[in-house]
């Protein structure tokens, strides 16, 4: 498993947007100050969040980035999918739609279809609620 920088800066962000949760929405540069990531990289993050329907962005002048469910709701699995699509970079995993043609002859599929089920069962376990 290999962890992108857009991942590990998206997942701060929801950390951060869990801890925050109660206090309504706060803006990408207050998230850019408390955890030392620049504007301009969150502001690339943001829209696969969006697009996920994880956060949801108020305009205004008390207007910022929420999540849009309980963090408890929000695994940290369904983020990192949002930003990067598979939990493990190994071609014969994951996605089914792009199954690989060798499963039943494989000798090692075994090994990354195991890895893949325990990552994924440990990263749907821990909500952004446990982050914090």
């Amino acid at each position: 498993m290999k962890v992108t920088a857009k991942e590990e800066a998206g997942l701060i962000l929801m950390a951060h947007l869990a801890q925050t949760a109660e206090n309504g929405p706060i803006s990408l540069a207050q998230i850019s100050e408390d955890s030392q990531l620049t504007l301009s990289y969150l502001e690339k993050v943001v829209p696969s969040l969006r697009k996920a329907g994880l956060v949801r962005s108020e305009r205004g002048a008390s207007g910022g980035y929420s999540l849009t469910r309980d963090p408890a709701e929000i695994t940290v699995a369904d983020a990192l999918r949002a930003l990067g699509g598979d939990i493990l970079s190994v071609q014969c995993v994951g996605r089914k739609e792009t199954a690989c043609p060798k499963v039943g002859s494989c000798a090692v599929h075994s090994v990354w279809d195991r890895l893949y089920d325990r990552i994924d069962e440990t990263l749907e376990r821990i909500t952004l609620k446990d982050l914090g």
